[in-house]
């Protein structure tokens, strides 16, 4: 894993990817709607997915999430849960405590990486 600084990231640079990706998706979701109702039920390829993929490194890379057997925490959050919108977002519990970690808001994952990604460091 590369760390790019000893510092701890600002929330700032995961609210700038997660905005983009919620943008991108979007659009892609309108764009596939619109293809689907004039093709007859014709799926627009994703155009998006090197974006998305770009995006998710940067926030890998920057809050120290090493992808393991299933992704990344935020690959997961992005699809599996539709951004903390999906009750998958109540499923994270942290398994020395069995405490339930909040995964509804950006804010939520930026303070899941910082308790569990930057510890001891300032």
């Amino acid at each position: 894993m590369i760390k790019s600084n000893k510092s701890i990231p600002s929330i700032d640079i995961l609210k700038i990817g997660i905005e983009a990706i919620q943008d991108m998706m979007e659009k892609e979701q309108r764009w596939d709607k619109t293809f689907q109702e004039m093709y007859n039920g014709t799926s627009v390829p994703d155009y998006f997915s090197t974006p998305y993929t770009a995006i998710c490194k940067m926030i890998e890379l920057t809050y120290n999430d090493i992808p393991g057997q299933y992704g990344s925490h935020i690959s997961w959050w992005i699809w599996e849960t539709d951004c903390g919108k999906k009750v998958a977002a109540d499923s994270v519990v942290d398994t020395k405590t069995g405490e339930k970690i909040p995964m509804r808001t950006i804010e939520d994952v930026y303070n899941y990486y910082i308790k569990y990604n930057f510890k001891g460091e300032d």
